[in-house]
Formats: structure tokens, sequence, C-alpha cells
């Protein structure tokens, strides 16, 4: 609901109606981005632990946040030794990455299991 928010330019409306008039607009659009920004489906895209005490003390900027929920891309490298894979069985894909649905494009190592070597 926030990225669709965000998407229309109307982030604020997020922002919990108990609330009613009582917070600070800045403040609040700084940390529903934060939130957002931590959502990321890629954690190494995610601001470190520093970076998030800085925006939200207000000493850092909140990083560019790009209207669209962005989709989970597969790591390169994965949880296993690439040295040990059979690279002949690799396939690989392309699918269009949530940054931009329709300009980026990213290219995806698709590894079956049965040709890791053990």
């Amino acid at each position: 609901m926030v990225w669709l928010l965000h998407r229309d330019g109307r982030l604020l409306e997020a922002v919990d109606p108990r609330l009613g008039d009582d917070y600070i607009a800045e403040e609040a659009e700084r940390l529903l981005l934060l939130g957002l920004a931590c959502s990321h489906p890629n954690a190494n895209e995610r601001p470190n632990a520093l970076a998030i005490l800085q925006i939200i003390s207000g000493t850092a900027p909140v990083p560019t946040v790009p209207p669209f929920k962005p989709a989970f891309i597969w790591p390169a490298g994965g949880p296993g030794d690439m040295d040990s894979v059979d690279t002949m069985s690799m396939t690989s894909s392309t699918f269009v990455s949530g940054w931009s649905p329709l300009e980026s494009h990213t290219e995806v190592v698709m590894i079956e299991t049965s040709t890791l070597l053990v």
C-alpha cells in the first residue's frame, strides 16, 4: 500500500490517521521513505544500520526510492562456491527489474542443484 501511495505522490496518506495533523510532514516523509528503502527485497540494496541512524536523526539524506517496489534478484555467487559448479549445466534468463519495469533488464543465472559437485 505504501509503495502505491509513493508511486502516486500521496506518501503522507500512509501516516496513521490517529495522528491527525499532529506530526511534522518532512519527518513523516523521511521515515516512510526510509521504511521503503529498508523493505528492498535485496538485502544488499538496503541501508545499513549506521545509515539508518543517520537518516532517522536527520544528519543524512534518505536514499532515492523508486516509485515502484523493486523485484527480487537472486544475488550473484549464491550460497555455494561457484568454482564447484558445472558451468555447462547453467541456463540464463532475462527478466525485467522492478526498478523500472519497462526499461531495465537484468541477467540472472539459474543453477540446477543436481549440477553441484560435492
